[in-house]
């Protein structure tokens, strides 16, 4: 994701973010935040390939007050968090405790040594696992670039 996907620019010289409002089966909302230069799964989202989105948002940016209705500090996440591990294969550590503070905040942040406070391996890009539960009761592993952003919510 990128100025070259959308063909425009709109701020040039910083980093962009691509948020995506989106309504699940269960009619709950949840806004995914992508920064400049993530991959987005877009078969995540029912409709992508056909183009079938855009109903009922305001087009507001600002989360909340009328443009994004049900986005705020809820603390309802889909997935329970069972553990969380920053670094690379060789050298990680386990960041289960502080993803799930972070998570109870319901924040959207930037994923990156100074998240947690340590850098496993220095000089290496890392990446952020974590394992968890969902309300099926089946675990799901998701998987982080350094640098990414994460929606904690």
């Amino acid at each position: 994701m990128g100025n070259g996907t959308f063909g425009i620019d709109p701020d040039p010289g910083r980093v962009k973010a691509l948020r995506i409002y989106a309504r699940g089966p269960d009619g709950r909302e949840r806004m995914f935040e992508y920064r400049e230069g993530s991959v987005v799964d877009g078969t995540m989202f029912r409709g992508w390939g056909r183009g079938d989105w855009g109903q009922g948002w305001s087009g507001r940016w600002e989360g909340g007050g009328g443009g994004w209705r049900g986005y705020g500090n809820r603390d309802e996440g889909q997935y329970v968090i069972v553990g969380a591990q920053y670094g690379t294969g060789r050298r990680h550590v386990d960041v289960a405790d502080r993803l799930k503070e972070l998570a109870r905040r319901d924040r959207t942040f930037v994923m990156g040594n100074g998240t947690f406070g340590v850098d496993p391996a220095p000089g290496r890009v890392k990446t952020l696992r974590i394992y968890t539960r969902g309300p099926d009761g089946r675990d799901r592993m998701f998987e982080y670039r350094e640098g990414s952003v994460i929606d904690g919510s």
